[in-house]
């Protein structure tokens, strides 16, 4: 049952990746050999791709009207930078009468730490909020994978252990999952190190 509960979780992951909000172009995987040192504007300036920062984060906004609540998906793919070959894939679920009113939010996933950021921090639900997350092309020995490992992490970086249905790890393939993690307000979640 646990193997079935896996593999439909990750079909259901591979499906939402490929009806993603988002979207970018392919680039080649062998992104060096491809000649990209100078873009020119249409203004005739030159932009010197050396001096790029990628983002290292994915961040979003979310609207939600509490009294009806809202299912929401999100995916993304780091083709390149320090993040290169890294992904995600998130669904968030705040049940109908999880708040009152209409709020905004805004959501940063980040792999290289291996945590989401929901702001604004301190956002109460009188229903708990469910997240199910899982990050892709990691090196899982980087972190503390004993006992319960997704946790509320605080401003000073102390943690708290959450409600979740169950973790899974697959240190072969790179990628770690949480799923339905009870979240009774924002703030920074993550994996332990």
């Amino acid at each position: 049952m646990t193997k079935l509960l896996r593999y439909s979780f990750l079909a259901v992951a591979f499906i939402l990746m490929s009806c993603q909000e988002t979207s970018h172009v392919v680039e080649p995987e062998n992104i060096e050999s491809v000649e990209m040192q100078k873009f020119i504007p249409n203004d005739g300036t030159s932009f010197d791709f050396d001096q790029f920062e990628p983002n290292e984060r994915y961040s979003k906004k979310l609207t939600i009207n509490g009294s009806k609540g809202d299912r929401v998906s999100y995916s993304y793919f780091w083709y390149y930078g320090p993040n290169k070959g890294k992904m995600f894939f998130a669904t968030i679920h705040v049940p109908k009468g999880a708040f009152k009113g209409t709020k905004t939010f805004n959501i940063t996933f980040d792999p290289g730490n291996l945590y989401v950021d929901l702001d604004p921090h301190g956002s109460v639900f009188d229903i708990p909020v469910e997240l199910s997350l899982m990050f892709f092309g990691i090196n899982t020995s980087e972190y503390d994978l004993e006992g319960k490992f997704f946790r509320y992490i605080d401003e000073s970086g102390d943690t708290e252990i959450i409600n979740y249905q169950n973790c899974v790890v697959n240190e072969k393939l790179g990628f770690i999952m949480v799923n339905r993690a009870e979240l009774h307000h924002f703030s920074r979640y993550g994996f332990l190190r």
